[in-house]
C-alpha cells in the first residue's frame, strides 16, 4: 500500500543518519579515549622529572640548611658571651674592693650580696636563651630516608606500573581509593625530610625542595583523575560489559 511504501522511505532515510552518527560518537569517544591516554603518559614523564629534582634538591638544601645553623650558632654563642661578660662585670661591680684571695660571700653586708646576687641571676636570664639555642650542627635526615618512604608508596609513584600489564583489575588500585594514598604519601615524604621541610619559613632551599613536594603530590593527583576518565571512557566505546576495576586491564592491555 502506499502508507506502507512512505514507511519503508522514512526508514531508508533515517537508518542511514543514525548509522552515521553512531559511528561518529563511536570515533570521537576512541579519539579522547587516545588523547586522554597521551596526557597520563605526559604526566608520567614529568611525575619522574618532579621525583629526580626532588632527589637533586635534598643534598643541597642540606648543605644550605647546615650552612644556616653554623651562622646562627656563631651569631648565638658571640652575644651569648657578650651578655656573661656583661654579668660578670656586673657581679664584679656588685662586690666591689672586697675582691681578695679569701674573699667569700660572707664578707658583704646583706645589700652587696643581694646586688651580686641579682647581677648573676640578671646575666643567666640574658645568656642562657642564647647558649640553649644552640643547635646540632649536622642534620638528622637526608636522601635515604626520602627513598624509604617512597618506596612504601610505590603505587602512586608508578602509575605505569599499577595500571600497566601487570594490573590484575583489584579494587586497591581504584582511582579515587588512590587519591586518598598520594595525600598520605606527601605528608609521609614531607616528614621523611622534616628536617628540611621544617625549615622552609628561614630556607630558600627548603621552601624549593617542599614546593616540589606539592607538586608532585598534585600531578599523581591529575594523573588519577585522568585514568579515571580513560577507564571510563574504555568501558563505555570498547567493551560495555567490563566493570569495575577489572575494565583498566583491559585498555592498558590493548
Amino acid at each position: 500500500s502506499r502508507m506502507k511504501y512512505l514507511y519503508c522511505l522514512v526508514l531508508a532515510c533515517i537508518i542511514p543518519l543514525i548509522q552515521s552518527e553512531t559511528v561518529f560518537t563511536h570515533r570521537s569517544s576512541r579519539y579522547n579515549a587516545q588523547s586522554l591516554h597521551s596526557a597520563a603518559s605526559s604526566i608520567d614523564e614529568r611525575m619522574q622529572g618532579i621525583l629526580g629534582q626532588i632527589r637533586s634538591t635534598i643534598p643541597s638544601s642540606i648543605s644550605s640548611i647546615e650552612s644556616d645553623i653554623a651562622v646562627l650558632n656563631i651569631r648565638k654563642a658571640f652575644i651569648g658571651t657578650m651578655n656573661l661578660f656583661g654579668a660578670l662585670f656586673g657581679i664584679r661591680g656588685a662586690i666591689g674592693d672586697n675582691l681578695s684571695p679569701d674573699f667569700t660571700l660572707k664578707q658583704l653586708s646583706f645589700g652587696d650580696q643581694l646586688n651580686a646576687l641579682s647581677q648573676a641571676m640578671y646575666g643567666f636570664g640574658y645568656v642562657g636563651p642564647f647558649y640553649l639555642e644552640l643547635e646540632e650542627a649536622r642534620l638528622d635526615c637526608g636522601l635515604s630516608d626520602f627513598d624509604n618512604a617512597l618506596r612504601e608508596y610505590a603505587y602512586v609513584t608508578d602509575f605505569s606500573t599499577t595500571y600497566g600489564h601487570s594490573y590484575t583489575g583489584s579494587s586497591d588500585t581504584d582511582p579515587h581509593l588512590l587519591t586518598y594514598y598520594v595525600i598520605k604519601m606527601k605528608h609521609a615524604l614531607k616528614r621523611s625530610i622534616y628536617c628540611i621541610t621544617s625549615r622552609k619559613g628561614s630556607n630558600q632551599e627548603a621552601v624549593i625542595t617542599n614546593s616540589l613536594i606539592d607538586l608532585y603530590a598534585k600531578l599523581a593527583t591529575e594523573r588519577l583523575s585522568l585514568t579515571d576518565g580513560i577507564l571510563s571512557t574504555s568501558n563505555n566505546v570498547e567493551n560495555p560489559t567490563y566493570q569495575g576495576a577489572s575494565q583498566s586491564q583491559y585498555f592498558f592491555n590493548k
